[in-house]
């Protein structure tokens, strides 16, 4: 997280709250007023960004704590309330714990997909990826990639990152192979894959992790 100081705009940052708030089909504007800094509304927009720039969040920081607040606000049924609610019962304080908490586990899926690389790398040896991941001792066995993921040998974020691996799953998905059933779902493959991408900074070796097994 860095420090912002001057950077944080206050009507950017209104943009995104409105872009976010679409999505529960909620439409956040200012009230008809001839100057809308002084309105509640804005006042309030101005206390958030204070925040953020005493927390030191960065842009993609921002918007995500955005998301988690206004999500929060949402079951808490106050989302009609616009920003005001996010004033609310401590729930700027209890989203930015749960931005911390998921930014420490993003880094730890990361560190563990670096270790994932470096078991892969040794166990595969000379072998090439590709074949080696999808033996089968029998025609009954499950593929090794299969019996990997369920020893925790492979993480998920890996299978998610990494060309090969989520390719495999996706064909196994496609043929309904009975490893389907052991493997992550098309959807979530997906979804940690889209936030992986988002989150490339915090993977000292995300293009490595990719492009592994992967002929040049």
């Amino acid at each position: 997280m860095n420090t912002l100081s001057n950077i944080i705009d206050p009507n950017l940052v209104f943009g995104y709250c409105q872009d976010i708030y679409k999505e529960y089909n909620f439409d956040l504007r200012f009230p008809k007023s001839r100057d809308i800094k002084k309105t509640y509304q804005y006042r309030y927009l101005l206390a958030i960004c204070k925040k953020f720039s005493a927390w030191g969040l960065d842009v993609n920081e921002v918007k995500r704590f955005l998301r988690i607040a206004i999500n929060n606000s949402f079951k808490h049924k106050t989302i009609k309330k616009g920003l005001s609610a996010l004033h609310q019962k401590n729930l700027l304080e209890i989203s930015y714990e749960q931005l911390i908490s998921a930014s420490v586990d993003k880094s730890q899926a990361a560190a563990t997909a670096d270790m994932v690389l470096v078991y892969l790398i040794k166990l595969c040896g000379v072998e090439t990826p590709d074949l080696f991941l999808r033996r089968r001792d029998s025609i009954k066995s499950n593929m090794v990639i299969t019996n990997l993921f369920q020893a925790g040998k492979i993480s998920v974020e890996f299978m998610a990152v990494n060309d090969i691996c989520r390719k495999i799953v996706l064909s196994a998905i496609d043929d309904d192979l009975q490893d389907a059933m052991f493997l992550p779902t098309l959807g979530k493959l997906y979804k940690i894959n889209t936030e992986s991408l988002s989150n490339k900074g915090k993977f000292t070796n995300f293009n490595n992790i990719k492009k592994w097994g992967s002929s040049v």
